[in-house]
């Protein structure tokens, strides 16, 4: 039996108006873009009390004709770099905000971030806030806490 995964997008399509209180957020919805899931196991082992273990491996395959959309679809959405590390500075003392005030700044983050459909799946695209997190350069940041290099929502989940 096949297995599919749909995924949608709400497109933000009045971003640029995030600073006029009087404007409400316009989104369009997106998709689905279908991708078929095939399930696989690694690392089987027979147990001696009569059971098997393994790990389970999926991979996802885009389907074109089942999705309404491409992976070359531009989607404007909200930032979660920018967003998550604003939310973490809330908690910290003030300097350390004003540090990650400065990151975000410096590292130009927005709210909104336009970013192929494809980037925001499986891809993932590259954000040197996330980079400079990762190397140890934004303090109040651990990089044991960044295991990733790149933001995607299943980032590296396996696709061929």
């Amino acid at each position: 039996m096949p297995l599919y995964l749909d995924v949608y997008f709400w497109n933000w399509t009045n971003s640029e108006d995030i600073e006029d209180h009087d404007i409400k957020p316009s989104f369009d919805e997106l998709g689905p873009y279908r991708f078929r899931e095939v399930r696989d196991k690694e690392e089987i082992k027979f147990n001696r009390d009569s059971t098997v273990t393994y790990k389970p491996i999926s991979t996802y395959y885009f389907d074109a004709e089942g999705s309404n959309g491409t992976l070359d679809d531009i989607i404007v959405n909200i930032n979660l770099v920018a967003i998550g590390a604003a939310g973490k500075a809330t908690n910290m003392e003030y300097k350390m905000k004003k540090i990650v005030s400065m990151g975000l700044n410096m590292y130009e983050e927005t709210v909104a971030i336009a970013k192929t459909a494809g980037e925001l799946l499986f891809e993932g695209y590259e954000d040197d806030m996330v980079l400079a997190g990762k190397e140890g350069i934004v303090q109040g940041f651990d990089p044991a806490d960044i295991p990733f290099d790149r933001i995607g929502w299943f980032y590296m989940v396996s696709t061929p």
